[in-house]
């Protein structure tokens, strides 16, 4: 685990926003890479000089974007707020006392023990089911916030046979490399991921923004350490799933996959058009001769 992205966390979840963005810049990879299959939504890309950033909610891990939201937490933040008993009185038409709260905030059960001093004053709503009621607006919220956060993904490293395998179609896909040195604008969307075995608990930060929310998209679990992720993320509030592409710089180089000749002659035609088009250099993968690697051998004329 790179301990400088723990600190990064740490740093944006505590508003440095600027020495956050620094110490990003210090370990920012010269190259990002993307895995993508051999298709039409490929090729538009390519030609849009784009790339797609789909939903949190669209992608293929389970746990993707996940984030826990404690319900006895939030409670005792509610009950914890500076101005409760003023809000307490403006709803009830009557006051609780400082000790009142005390009990309440000490209680084992808060939400039990704010409902029983309520009945003693006499204050006769119906407290069954919010409980439920609240349990429901959290999971919405969950739900909600994995529909609005967009995401796409890029590697440190173009010789992964994991990725190329489970992204590029069996390594008869690409993997697309990028430089984005000279795109100051992409720096500030473009995080590394965390690994960990622990999903991201927003209690604390709830309802301060959407740095939080940010943060629960770039934790994933430490299974995936291998891809050497990094990802522009937008938490951008918009649910509308055409809305995802994203202009970035020309690629610097496409790699082929170590299959790549088992595509179609009308995909390969298409994918060297496009690559002449734009003036991008094409290279080709293959299995290392007595190693389990994925090795770079030769560029490509077309």
């Amino acid at each position: 685990m790179e301990e400088w992205i723990e600190k990064y966390i740490a740093l944006l979840l505590q508003n440095f926003k600027q020495e956050a963005f620094e110490l990003k810049l210090k370990h920012v990879p010269s190259f990002f890479y993307k895995y993508r299959n051999l298709n039409e939504y490929t090729f538009n890309c390519l030609k849009l000089g784009t790339v797609w950033m789909p939903p949190a909610s669209y992608l293929n891990d389970p746990f993707e974007s996940s984030l826990i939201l404690n319900d006895k937490e939030l409670t005792l933040k509610f009950f914890r707020k500076a101005d409760f008993t003023e809000e307490f009185f403006t709803h009830y038409n009557c006051e609780i006392s400082k000790k009142e709260v005390e009990e309440i905030l000490i209680d084992s059960d808060p939400e039990m023990r704010f409902q029983t001093i309520c009945k003693q004053k006499n204050i006769n709503e119906d407290f069954r089911f919010t409980k439920e009621i609240r349990k429901e607006l959290l999971k919405e919220f969950v739900d909600k916030t994995k529909r609005q956060i967009r995401l796409c993904s890029f590697s440190e490293r173009n010789d992964s046979i994991l990725m190329w395998s489970h992204y590029s179609d069996g390594h008869k896909g690409i993997c697309v490399q990028y430089d984005f040195q000279n795109d100051n604008d992409i720096y500030n969307y473009l995080e590394p991921v965390y690994y960990t075995n622990n999903i991201f608990d927003i209690t604390p930060y709830f309802g301060s923004g959407r740095v939080p929310l940010k943060i629960a998209a770039i934790i994933k679990a430490k299974d995936w350490q291998y891809e050497k992720e990094w990802r522009l993320t937008f938490p951008t509030f918009d649910e509308n799933p055409n809305n995802g592409y994203y202009s970035v710089s020309k690629p610097v180089a496409i790699f082929l996959g170590a299959r790549f000749d088992d595509n179609s002659e009308s995909n390969k035609k298409t994918l060297f058009a496009i690559a002449k088009e734009k003036d991008i250099p094409i290279y080709k993968m293959d299995i290392h001769s007595s190693e389990f690697k994925i090795v770079e051998i030769k560029k490509i004329e077309y």
